[in-house]
């Protein structure tokens, strides 16, 4: 019981510190697809790095969590998925109109750890 919840615990710290290093590959791919007031431009941008905060947390705690694939893994996700909720509530105020660049990160994280597990049942 105890490997488990330090599973998760070194898990989350882990999400933490990769989406704050893969924020900007998200944030690049998010300001090139809209043209969002948070997208300033260039490269190496501290506003395409603050977009790409939110997708790049839904995108690995999807994809970690839903690998883990428990009950509890689902519910610990639903209450992590919370805090880009809530950041993108407060820092951009026209989220709504891009949800579903979020919706389908979340989507495409889950969709590619079912087709690994799809290909690893198979061998």
């Amino acid at each position: 019981m105890k490997y488990l919840i330090i599973t998760r615990f070194v898990g989350i710290i882990l999400i933490f510190i990769l989406s704050h290093y893969t924020s900007l590959l998200f944030g690049n791919f998010f300001c090139g697809i809209f043209s969002s007031p948070n997208c300033i431009g260039g490269l190496w941008n501290t506003s395409n790095y603050l977009a790409g905060i939110a997708p790049a947390f839904i995108f690995l705690s999807t994809l970690f969590f839903s690998f883990l694939n428990k009950k509890w893994d689902y519910v610990i996700l639903g209450i992590l998925l919370i805090l880009p909720l809530a950041y993108l509530i407060f820092f951009d105020p026209g989220f709504v109109s891009h949800l579903w660049f979020y919706v389908i990160t979340g989507i495409v994280a889950f969709g590619l750890v079912f087709g690994a597990r799809k290909l690893s049942s198979r061998t």
